[in-house]
């Protein structure tokens, strides 16, 4: 029996309830779906305004994880399809530079995101599948890590600690 002190899903969970990433969107849904957020991942930068609205989502993820993964002095530039976002993470400036070449959300954007969680101890963003649109749990890191460690979440590309 995994002890969850968390509060993300029923005390009485055990490892065997939880066998895919299906498993896991559903006992966080039964037990704290409010925290549970999806992402549209169409009609970005439609109006020409990628840049802000990148800098939406990110918002939305720091508002998503209660303050505890921010963004600060966040900006951005859109130049035709090409987005420059620049903010500062614990403390290091950083900028990414990506391509967006049509409505949906950019696969690179996504990928810097995933990847610079690596870089806060407070918990990370993992993925749940859902067929309407891609949604998100934030959790404390020792969470992820049991849940990685039963494997139980699926971790894209070079997004692993």
């Amino acid at each position: 029996m995994i002890e969850f002190k968390h509060n993300i899903v029923p005390s009485s969970t055990g490892c065997d309830a939880i066998e895919s990433v299906y498993d896991v969107r559903e006992l966080i849904a039964e037990h704290d779906s409010d925290k549970i957020f999806g992402l549209w991942s169409e009609d970005i930068g439609s109006d020409g305004d990628a840049g802000e609205d990148y800098e939406d989502i990110l918002q939305m993820f720091s508002s998503n994880s209660e303050g505890k993964v921010t963004f600060d002095n966040l900006k951005s530039q859109t130049e035709g399809d090409d987005v420059t976002i620049t903010f500062s993470f614990n403390g290091v400036e950083t900028q990414w530079d990506f391509e967006q070449s049509s409505d949906h959300i950019s696969f690179e954007f996504l990928t810097y995101f995933l990847n610079i969680q690596k870089e806060s101890s407070n918990g990370m963003f993992v993925a749940l599948l859902n067929d309407d649109m891609p949604e998100f749990y934030f959790v404390p890191s020792e969470v992820y890590e049991t849940l990685i460690k039963h494997e139980a979440i699926y971790i894209p590309l070079d997004y692993s600690c």
